[in-house]
């Protein structure tokens, strides 16, 4: 996804004049990435805490006039979709019965330029195997399979590699917003690279990366796939079919959208009473704690290990999620050192799983 800097800092924006100079230099910085007609492109909306830009700055102010239809997800997962006009002498982009959408501190925005054919905004097909897999496949091996409508992609470890006396284990990773294989921001890459390290120093994991990018869930951000209680499980036995029984333990990490992934899978497991559940050993959140709380929470209380780092934009979530573990003996949350830093929290990736 597109992280847009300014030359003004977010956070260090006051003045009415600095607002408007910090939103000129975010349409100029906007300008210059839209693609041709016809062509999306994504980015995460952060004011670096700015309560005075959160309030006061609109998608109409930063986006070019190019941007004729937008999809909005805020941090519940829900969308609004809607187009760029004006309504009773205000400015903006307007839903289907001409309300205005808002926008605030990490919602997710997907921007569509003029379109010159079709209209509206376009829905991915499904396909069997894409280009971005195949290069993934042939640059990094494993293996892309579907199970209950969720397509998955594996990555094993080489069996002559596995040091002596080591057993592999199951990494699941829930990628972020518009981080599916086939998106821009595409996260398996650099996840890829990561796991490669942490083998070359004797952790062999096996990778299970999950997908959301199905013709039903566009931007990735519902997991609609993990609605079927049974799907977590599914997943799970079709990798070990392909790879053999794993008598080691599951970790789970979510980066940023993939949270709502993440927490579905837990609440089906706990909700089922599956024997996978004691299988979870790690739970980390990549500055990804935007809902579900409650139930990342009963994970620590009933002895889970709990990890979260968060930039400023998660700070609140993060100081309820740490109130509602009571019982929790091994939790771990903390900020990082760089408040506007969002998309490099997957750098953490190696550290946290």
């Amino acid at each position: 996804m597109t992280k847009v800097s300014s030359e003004i800092p977010a956070e260090k924006v006051s003045t009415s004049g600095e607002v408007a100079q910090w939103t000129k230099q975010r349409l100029a910085e906007l300008k210059e990435k839209i693609p041709g007609a016809g062509n999306t492109f994504e980015f995460t909306m952060f004011f670096g805490g700015n309560q005075k830009l959160d309030q006061t700055v609109g998608l109409f102010d930063i986006l070019p006039q190019e941007v004729e239809e937008i999809v909005v997800v805020d941090l519940e997962g829900n969308e609004r979709r809607g187009k760029r006009r004006e309504v009773n002498g205000r400015k903006g982009y307007f839903d289907e019965k001409n309300q205005y959408i808002p926008v605030h501190e990490g919602y997710g925005i997907l921007a569509v330029i003029q379109r010159s054919e079709a209209e509206g905004i376009p829905k991915p097909e499904e396909r069997k195997i894409t280009q971005p897999e195949t290069e993934l496949i042939s640059n990094h091996k494993g293996e892309i399979f579907s199970v209950n409508g969720v397509k998955c992609y594996l990555n094993a470890p080489d069996p002559e590699t596995v040091p002596p006396g080591k057993r592999p284990r199951i990494l699941v990773y829930y990628h972020g917003w518009n981080g599916s294989i086939n998106s821009s921001a595409n996260d398996a890459l650099p996840i890829m690279q990561q796991v490669k390290t942490m083998r070359q120093n004797g952790d062999p994991v096996i990778l299970v990366m999950p997908q959301a990018d199905s013709a039903t869930d566009q931007v990735g951000r519902r997991w609609d796939g993990f609605d079927d209680p049974k799907a977590f499980r599914l997943m799970i036995e079709a990798t070990e079919e392909r790879v053999g029984a794993v008598d080691e333990g599951i970790s789970m990490t979510a980066f940023s959208g993939g949270w709502r992934g993440l927490a579905k899978s837990l609440k089906e497991l706990r909700e089922e009473n599956d024997s996978l559940y004691s299988r979870i050993q790690k739970v980390a959140l990549l500055d990804a704690a935007y809902g579900s709380l409650d139930e990342f929470a009963e994970y620590a209380n009933r002895g889970g290990e709990l990890h979260s780092i968060y930039t400023q934009h998660l700070k609140g979530k993060n100081d309820q999620l740490r109130d509602m573990i009571v019982n929790g003996t091994n939790v771990h949350i903390a900020p990082t050192a760089d408040s506007r830093a969002h998309a490099e929290e997957r750098k953490q990736f190696g550290v946290m799983a």
